[in-house]
């Protein structure tokens, strides 16, 4: 069992100062510095947006449950979108990932619309899908069995799809991740994305995490593939592992951020849409490798 069980205190900003599978919709035509992986084809669907290159610091954006609260918004909060234009005229963006729950409802219409206003971001993007964004339409518009990035100094980032019965990766899933993490150099990190905090499900006496109410329980029935098929793949490396969840801060009474570390494993959560504690985190990523994990309020 791995101990040094604790928070890290993640550093903080404000502006106030076509199946269920690993899915891809990630809007990149030239990424010459980086490596981009499928279990199949890759999606068809890309724009003119590429990778920045330009700085050494590269800068990820990541953001949960992203079209806020049904209340007030119903795709891409608004806030959220404002904030990431700031954010953007500060920092080069290198990378956006939505760590589900982009839109409240999973229509043509509203994913048109999404296209079209990451889209002017121009910045390449990927979607760990959440419950509502579960539909036919979304899987054959973006549908990918398998999606990750390597940057050029290595390090791997991971799109899952986790909205299925029981928060689970598919078999499809863990034979993709498996073929990613085998040849990775001890000084490489992986960055893992998904919608649901699965590290929740039974079977977490294997590290001892705090407990956490996410926004939904949708999907929890289930047989769960995280602590017996998923975490023994990364267990057993001594890389950084970092896990991004989206499914929290809809609504006042749920927590908006969540952080814990074990060893060289680091679980974070965050979300937006209850006007308290809105945020989005941030890889920052060193040229020699040194990672930072930022937390954005907004």
């Amino acid at each position: 069992m791995k101990k040094d069980l604790g928070h890290k205190g993640t550093k903080t900003r404000s502006f106030k100062e076509k199946k269920a599978g690993i899915i891809l919709f990630f809007l990149c035509a030239s990424a010459s510095s980086w490596q981009i992986s499928s279990c199949e084809a890759q999606p068809t669907d890309r724009s003119d947006a590429s990778f920045n290159t330009e700085s050494k610091t590269k800068y990820f954006v990541i953001a949960g449950h992203c079209y806020g609260n049904q209340t007030n918004n119903s795709s891409l909060y608004t806030p959220f979108i404002n904030a990431l234009s700031v954010y953007g005229k500060i920092h080069p963006v290198s990378g956006l990932y939505l760590t589900g729950d982009v839109v409240d409802t999973s229509t043509q219409e509203k994913w048109d619309w999404v296209g079209s206003v990451l889209k002017k971001t121009g910045v390449p993007w990927s979607i760990a899908p959440g419950n509502h964004d579960i539909s036919p339409y979304f899987f054959d518009r973006i549908g990918s069995d398998g999606y990750s990035v390597r940057g050029s100094n290595g390090h791997l980032f991971l799109t899952l799809n986790t909205s299925r019965s029981g928060w689970s990766v598919d078999s499809s899933q863990i034979e993709f991740i498996q073929s990613e993490l085998a040849d990775l150099q001890p000084e490489q990190s992986v960055f893992v994305f998904t919608h649901q905090l699965w590290w929740l499900r039974p079977g977490a006496e294997k590290i001892q995490l705090d407990s956490i109410r996410p926004n939904s329980f949708a999907l929890w029935d289930g047989d769960s593939s995280f602590w017996n098929t998923a975490w023994p793949l990364f267990d057993s490396l001594d890389n950084e592992i970092y896990f991004f969840a989206g499914d929290l801060g809809s609504d006042k009474r749920v927590a908006s951020y969540f952080e814990q570390h074990s060893g060289n494993t680091h679980f974070y959560a965050s979300g937006m849409g209850s006007g308290f504690g809105d945020n989005f985190l941030v890889i920052r990523l060193e040229e020699e490798g040194k990672v930072d994990i930022q937390r954005v309020n907004f």
